[in-house]
């Protein structure tokens, strides 16, 4: 699409994350007590008073209970939300982990805890890969940055960036 027809810079706009909001549901797990080997619920469930069943994609079950190993790998919904009940605060404790790592808050952070895991919380595509290199970073992270150096004909460095750790 033509610039001037739509300036909407898209990798700045918040939007849906869907499963990739998950990693910060299963970094707030392993973080307070859980394992990769945890066991949660891979078959559709009912949360106490819901009618409406926790699902997977296409309703897929992946058996009563599955590790996080697999239920990452698979992108299971239903263990993904089961842990989150699991995890005291679990909800506060998955956006708080989010924030930290580098997706700041804006529309979709306050659904509950059936919702958070599957992705409802919005981040932009640059925040959102901000957040994932902080887990690269060892936990660290550092503020975006689009542009490293600018360098001249010469070779002589006009621009460099500094980011600044958090």
């Amino acid at each position: 699409p033509d610039f001037i027809e739509n300036s909407r810079n898209w990798a700045t706009t918040a939007r849906p994350t869907a499963s990739t909001f998950k990693a910060f549901t299963l970094a707030a797990g392993l973080e307070n007590g859980f394992s990769l080997r945890s066991g949660f619920q891979g078959n559709t469930w009912r949360i106490p008073g819901d009618p409406t069943p926790v699902r997977n994609e296409y309703s897929e079950n992946y058996g009563y209970r599955v590790n996080l190993v697999e239920a990452t790998a698979k992108s299971i919904n239903t263990a993904f939300v089961d842990l989150i009940r699991q995890l005291p605060d679990g909800k506060d404790k998955t956006l708080e982990l989010a924030e930290k790592a580098g997706a700041p808050k804006t529309r979709g952070w306050d659904a509950d805890e059936r919702n958070i895991p599957i992705g409802t919380p919005e981040v932009s595509p640059l925040n959102q890969a901000s957040a994932y290199a902080t887990f690269a970073n060892g936990g660290v992270h550092v503020a975006p940055h689009v542009v490293k150096e600018v360098k001249d004909a010469d070779g002589n460095v006009l621009y460099k960036a500094d980011p600044k750790e958090d």
